[in-house]
């Protein structure tokens, strides 16, 4: 397995490419939860996309925290944190008037490195 820290390295400048992609699906899916009307289908989806998030961020932290790279800390909990941050990032650019996600994104990722407890 990539070394975790690099992994989670990787996911800012991945975070950054898709986030057009990925804020307009976020707005898709408020929109759709506002609807009121649930689809079976497309709950599923959502589910999936965000179980596969939380369990790639999960396994990440985990090896981080057992080959030392991170500190002591619940792996699931952590990986939620980061996925609420990631969200957090989205909700940001879409109601904040011409917010310039990048410097966010940096901000962000260097909280999540702090909590994290990233050790060299």
């Amino acid at each position: 397995m990539k070394d975790p820290v690099e992994a989670l390295d990787e996911m800012v400048p991945g975070q950054l490419e898709l986030f057009i992609p990925l804020k307009k699906m976020s707005q898709i899916l408020v929109a759709y939860n506002n609807t009121g009307r649930p689809v079976a289908a497309i709950d599923s989806l959502i589910n999936k996309f965000y179980r596969d998030e939380q369990r790639m961020l999960y396994r990440c932290v985990a090896q981080g925290i057992k080959v030392g790279r991170f500190r002591q800390l619940d792996a699931r909990g952590a990986a939620t944190f980061i996925s609420n941050h990631l969200d957090g990032l989205c909700f940001a650019s879409m109601t904040r008037p011409k917010t310039a996600i990048k410097p966010l994104m940096t901000a962000a990722w260097a909280i999540i490195r702090d909590y994290l407890g990233v050790r060299k």
